[in-house]
């Protein structure tokens, strides 16, 4: 079984090879292109765990640190602070 690593990777050949190891006598070569398409067909295919989702959904909205970021920079010329 093939699992990602841990920066979440796995190359399209050594799925390939994986896949044409297991099954070498009974059928074809099967072509990358082909373990993509059988690959993307199934749920939950990736290694974006819910971890890195609720970090990504626990980040500030840009729109507000672009805000508090440019709101700090007024205050900081109006009060001759920077």
């Amino acid at each position: 079984m093939i699992e990602c690593d841990d920066n979440g990777k796995i190359t399209l050949n050594e799925m390939v090879d994986e896949i044409n190891r297991l099954d070498q006598a009974k059928e074809p070569r099967l072509s990358a292109a082909r373990v993509k398409y059988l690959y993307e067909k199934n749920d939950n295919t990736n290694c974006f765990t819910d971890d890195h989702k609720e970090k990504l959904e626990s980040l500030p909205d840009p729109r507000m640190l672009k805000w508090l970021i440019e709101t700090v920079s007024k205050l900081k010329q109006d009060h001759e602070l920077g």
